[in-house]
């Protein structure tokens, strides 16, 4: 039984049209139309609730495959938004629609990203920020332990994926634990697990294929020979071939 509606929302049943076309699977969203050159816009918004910027660099992101165009404050010409109420008291205040030189809330847009799909929007590494800690034990095996192992993993977490901007803070932490001795492969194990389970990370938030958004971010044969923003030269290889056969047993329910 509904209640006649009085002139007041509160309380008041408020008829729903849109309900049963949802049910059924029958609902149409902004996402789900398609247009002729069509363009998907992606925001960068800010990770930190108040703090200065320096300088955006959007050349790496520019050159990436299907971008089209990216834009910020400097080159919108710093728009905004403005409140306005006729009252003596009230003081307009300006809300940037991309924030300029200052963030002061997290999560505020910096950047749009203009692309051909919202996959080439999403899924490309724009940067990386690591704070590592390493467990050395309780006595050091200087150099190799305190020091090499921090400098290595910082030196070497991009792995093989191109990360256009890096910085990465490596500690060694003593620890009531054994001691660590020199051994091979100084921290690949665990650099590996990051990476890649950063990869499922950002497939999962942006509703990706793992797959697609590893091989988009590999450094391509067309790339060789690539210094990374680590100072790292990869030689010539095939990444992206590699990558083809893992589909299945990934997949695996036991794995």
């Amino acid at each position: 039984m509904s209640t006649p509606y009085n002139g007041r929302w509160v309380g008041a049943a408020v008829p729903r049209k849109e309900d049963r076309r949802m049910l059924l699977g029958r609902g149409r969203f902004v996402a789900d139309l398609t247009r002729p050159g069509l363009l998907h816009a992606a925001f960068v918004r800010s990770p930190h609730a108040h703090a200065r910027i320096n300088a955006i660099d959007v050349t790496a992101a520019r050159h990436s495959p299907g971008v089209q165009d990216v834009l910020t404050a400097v080159s919108l010409g710093d728009p905004y938004l403005l409140s306005l109420l006729e009252r003596e008291e009230f003081v307009p205040t300006r809300m940037p629609i991309l924030a300029g030189d200052k963030v002061r809330f997290v999560g505020e847009p910096v950047a749009v990203v203009i692309a051909d799909d919202a996959y080439q929007a999403d899924g490309t590494i724009l940067a990386l920020d690591a704070e590592i800690d390493c467990d050395t034990g309780a006595y050091s095996a200087f150099p190799f332990t305190c020091a090499v192992e921090p400098l290595m993993a910082s030196t070497e977490l991009p792995g093989v994926y191109k990360v256009p901007a890096y910085r990465a803070r490596g500690r060694a932490i003593a620890t009531n634990k054994a001691p660590a001795a020199p051994y091979r492969g100084v921290s690949r194990p665990q650099i590996v697990l990051v990476m890649e389970r950063l990869m499922d990370k950002a497939a999962e938030a942006l509703t990706l294929d793992p797959l697609a958004v590893r091989r988009r971010n590999l450094i391509s044969a067309g790339d060789f020979p690539y210094t990374g923003v680590n100072g790292i030269t990869w030689k010539p290889g095939r990444r992206t071939t590699l990558v083809a056969p893992s589909p299945t047993p990934v997949t695996w329910p036991w794995w």
